[in-house]
Parts: C-alpha cells; structure tokens; sequence
C-alpha cells in the first residue's frame, strides 16, 4: 500500500521524532539505572549525535550509487530496530557501546534520505517542506513530555521498549515512502 507521498514522508518525521523524544530524554535514566557512571553516559550520549554528524554522507553515497534512495532508507530503518533491540538484553558498558555505536550509525542515513525526498516533493508542488516536517516536531514534544509518567509509574525499562515500538513503527513508515 502506497500513501500520496506528502502524507508517508509526514509519517516518517512523526515516527522518527517520536523515536527521539523518548530516547534522548529518557534512554540516560536507564543507563544511569544499568549503574553506568556519568562519563560512561555521557559517551554514549555522544554516539548518536557523532554518528549523525559522519554517517549521512556514506548512505547519500551508497543511495546515489545503486539509485535506490527509498531501499537504503528502509534498509537503514530496520536495521536500526533491529541493533537497539538488543539494548535489553546488554548489561556491560562495552557492550552497550557497540550496541548504541551501530544504533547510531545505521540509523544515521535515513533522515538526511528523507530530507532529500521531501525537498523533491515540496519543490514538484507538494506541500511546504514545514508542513510535512511539523509532524515531526510535535511527535517529539508530545512523546517527551508523555513518556515521563510513563516513567515514573513502570521504570526507565519502559523507555526502552517504547523505543524499541516507536522504532518498529518508524520501519513500517518507511515502506509507505515513495520511491
């Protein structure tokens, strides 16, 4: 099943913020739960940001190279889900390091894919990039301050899991996405 394209990259944004507006305020709660001290979270803190700033560039390449931008976008998407889905199962902080470190990496590519997408969309006369973007913004906001009672009521293992769902949720937006 397809959806026009305005709405699947609408999707996209709202799934993947909604990934972030758990993780980033949330996912430290449980590290600090794990008994990690404050420099061992904050280098893993430092790994998706850090991945975010290197990797994009190696997915652009890889997509302009086969010509298969939606592929590499799911591709990144699925394996993404499938690498922070084994945090629950880590205990050690290496451990937990090369797990986060291939979260980040392989995560990393698919928004910039999706920026490019939705540039191409907006500029064929679609709706402006802001539009389909917001979406985003607001699953971010919401997902942050939501997940906090959340929190508080079942333990920091509940970000986690809600991060592992909003990441599944975040793979199947990706197959609405145009080609």
């Amino acid at each position: 099943m397809r959806l026009p394209a305005p709405l699947a990259l609408s999707l996209f944004y709202l799934t993947s913020f909604a990934v972030l507006g758990v993780y980033l305020p949330y996912f430290n709660l449980y590290l600090e739960g794990l008994g990690f001290s404050g420099l061992q979270i904050g280098v893993l803190t430092l790994l998706l940001p850090l991945s975010s700033a290197l990797m994009p560039t190696f997915g652009g390449m890889l997509a302009d190279r086969m010509g298969r931008r939606r592929e590499v976008i799911v591709a990144s998407s699925l394996l993404a889900l499938l690498a922070f889905s084994l945090i629950p199962a880590v205990r050690t902080f290496p451990a937990t390091v090369l797990v986060i470190a291939a979260y980040a990496a392989l995560r990393a590519p698919a928004l910039p894919l999706v920026e490019a997408t939705t540039m191409e969309v907006a500029e064929a006369g679609g709706p402006p990039y802001g539009r389909m973007r917001a979406w985003g913004s607001l699953a971010f906001i919401v997902l942050a301050l939501s997940t906090g009672p959340a929190v508080g009521l079942v333990g920091e293992r509940a970000a986690v899991y809600l991060v592992i769902l909003l990441l599944a949720l975040n793979f199947l937006a990706t197959l609405l996405l145009p080609e």
